[in-house]
């Protein structure tokens, strides 16, 4: 009898967009979705990032140009099917994986499961509000109305509340939220250690993580990099998108130059602003001033769009 939760097997191609990326890039960036939502979310990261890290957003079934198929609700079939998405489409190029909320679950686990498969691991595994203890996955939505979804949303601060009609929501968010929640509500923690660095970002006014419950990814590494922590709410990735963007290709670019950097010995909380980890980034790769788009540095030179974009 097939698995119900898991919907046909689709080509590698209808989950990656772009399908295709460019051969001259040298690191291929992975984004995972959050629940409800889908690759919309990243649309302008292509544009933030380098064009030497090739992106590809992570679309799931049940959404957007995939709204025919159906949704995953369990996480251990959704991650068996991205494993094979990997094997077929990855190269030998360095990749890395970031994902915010479900996303950043699914990305975990996919990590995971890469390397019990003895799979080459990514060089960087980055996650944005969500913890793998101590995050709250709004309980049993199969027992909620449409109106009790629509009123936590609006606890939360989703921005599709203003930006979707009410009929809209309960056709096109809401059944496929509950398919999502699901699939969290299925993740059973082992305390797994994944064999790459994580970088955590957070909002500071998420309502859906305690206030300890970031920290706790410093146990599923060897290499934690520490939280970034930003002014917001669980959908901070929103007003934020962009530094989280920058951020992230600066440590793909000096684990690029620099594998065996020692980035996880550190003093002090794993709390810290972007400004203070670009410092001790600094100090730990000996050089003498902050990089800039100019800098001769063993660190790739960036070209950064302008910030008031």
């Amino acid at each position: 009898m097939a698995n119900e939760n898991r919907p046909p097997t689709v080509s590698p191609s209808g989950w990656l967009h772009p399908a295709e990326v460019d051969d001259t890039a040298g690191i291929r960036l992975l984004l995972f979705h959050y629940s409800g939502g889908g690759i919309s979310m990243y649309a302008q990261w292509g544009a933030w990032l380098p064009s030497d890290i090739a992106v590809q957003r992570v679309q799931l079934p049940g959404r957007q140009e995939r709204v025919a198929e159906p949704p995953f609700t369990a996480l251990a079939p959704l991650v068996d099917e991205l494993v094979q998405v990997l094997d077929a489409e990855l190269d030998d190029r360095p990749y890395a994986l970031f994902g915010h909320s479900m996303g950043a679950l699914v990305a975990y686990r996919l990590v995971v499961a890469v390397g019990r498969r003895g799979c080459p691991s990514p060089m960087l595994l980055g996650v944005a509000g969500c913890a793998p203890v101590g995050f709250d996955d709004l309980g049993d939505v199969a027992d909620w109305s449409d109106d009790d979804i629509v009123r936590e949303l609006q606890r939360i601060g989703s921005p599709v509340i203003t930006e979707l009609t009410e009929a809209e929501l309960r056709t096109l968010v809401i059944p496929t939220m509950r398919a999502d929640l699901a699939v969290c509500r299925s993740h059973v923690d082992d305390g797994a250690v994944v064999d790459c660095p994580i970088v955590a970002y957070s909002g500071r006014d998420d309502l859906l993580i305690s206030p300890a419950g970031m920290g706790v990814w410093a146990t599923r590494t060897r290499d934690y990099l520490g939280n970034r922590q930003f002014p917001g709410n669980h959908f901070f990735i929103h007003e934020q998108g962009r530094a989280i963007a920058m951020d992230l290709a600066q440590l793909l670019y000096t684990h690029q130059e620099h594998p065996d950097l020692p980035t996880s010995d550190h003093s002090g909380s794993s709390e810290e602003t972007f400004n203070q980890f670009s410092w001790r980034l600094v100090c730990q790769s000996g050089r003498t001033s902050l990089p800039t788009a100019t800098s001769s540095s063993t660190m790739k030179p960036i070209s950064w769009p302008d910030a008031s974009g």
